[in-house]
């Protein structure tokens, strides 16, 4: 599997979220989190963002490959949710905002983990990925 091949996924999986606006590109590095499969991060106030694949990606199940590929999709429209809550919390204690934050962001990945799962199974798995 190339980078191409996961790039034509990404594309294919961005039309079907009506996610065309956005430009993603894959990164070589890997992800920072060593639990993560994958990892979106997408540049404050435009529609760019890169997406590190970690090794172990390359050796998922092409519906594997697919429900990570939508879930990291799934993170960039929920970017001004979280861009708006770190200004919401810019002028309360380094602990609060800590607090917020792993609460925001837990909650955000159940729901993001639900939504993948759901749209992954409802559309064919993107033929690059196979």
């Amino acid at each position: 599997m190339t980078k191409e091949d996961i790039q034509e996924a990404i594309e294919e999986w961005q039309k079907r979220l009506n996610l065309k606006h956005w430009t993603v590109e894959i990164s070589d590095e890997i992800p920072k989190d060593i639990n993560a499969l994958a990892e979106t991060h997408p540049v404050e106030g435009r529609y760019f963002a890169t997406i590190r694949f970690d090794k172990e990606f390359y050796d998922c199940t092409p519906k594997e490959k697919s429900n990570t590929i939508v879930h990291e999709l799934i993170h960039l429209p929920q970017n001004r949710l979280m861009q708006t809550l770190s200004y919401l919390t810019r002028n309360t204690s380094e602990d609060t905002k800590r607090a917020i934050n792993d609460l925001i962001d837990l909650e955000s990945e159940f729901i993001t983990d639900w939504l993948a799962g759901i749209l992954s199974d409802a559309f064919p798995i993107p033929k690059s990925l196979m």
